[in-house]
């Protein structure tokens, strides 16, 4: 997937290193729906919108669907699709 196509709060998974050695086969990140920085989750860091240069954004990457943005109170951060109905389930599941 070109970096062209990203859409904002959607986890993505780099599959081949950019050209200036920013990011790296293996990063995972999204890019934030609020102010169009890209969160990288692995080194807890981000680049303002303004830094992502063609050369920063020469990567390529795929959407990794098992994984979704989650804002809460206490931040933003990803969460595996399947804990959030796990945990949904056992919410909602009389004891």
């Amino acid at each position: 997937m070109m970096t062209s196509e990203l859409k904002t709060d959607t986890v993505y998974l780099v599959t081949k290193k950019s050209s200036d050695g920013t990011f790296h086969a293996g990063d995972v990140f999204y890019i934030d729906s609020k102010d169009g920085a890209l969160v990288d989750v692995i080194a807890h860091g981000w680049l303002d919108k303004e830094e992502l240069t063609p050369e920063v954004m020469s990567f390529e990457c795929r959407p990794m669907p098992e994984y979704r943005v989650q804002r809460t109170a206490h931040g933003t951060g990803i969460v595996r699709v399947e804990d959030l109905v796990n945990l949904i389930n056992r919410s909602t599941t009389p004891t």
